[in-house]
């Protein structure tokens, strides 16, 4: 995915971190990771109700749940970082990511 700024002179883009960030995020590899992760969550999601499986199953789908939590996390700050929020919130979808995330992590914390 090739992002545009509005402002790629901006010294916050010329930061190394940033610089970095957006190298990573960039990369199709990035992309076609997370889209693994977000399938493979979905199956474990599914798993979780039907059928019922024993406890040390359900124990183990859980420990995932935290997993894909902590991975769609890290693509949030990454993509935060590399965007800068201003970038970051232009498209819907990351807002929706982000919500998820929030979500997620409310439920982990409770």
């Amino acid at each position: 995915k090739v992002y545009i700024l509005d402002e790629p002179e901006s010294p916050y883009y010329q930061k190394p971190l940033v610089k970095k960030s957006m190298e990573i995020i960039s990369d199709p590899l990035f992309d076609g990771s997370i889209m693994m992760v977000i399938i493979l969550n979905t199956i474990s999601l599914a798993m979780d109700s039907h059928p019922r499986f024993n406890d040390k199953v359900l124990l183990f789908l859980s420990y995932l749940n935290i997993l894909f939590t902590v991975i769609f996390t890290a693509e949030i700050v990454l993509k935060m970082t590399a965007l800068g929020v201003k970038e970051f919130s232009k498209e819907g979808f990351n807002i929706f990511d982000l919500c998820i995330v929030i979500t997620s992590l409310s439920q982990i914390v409770v």
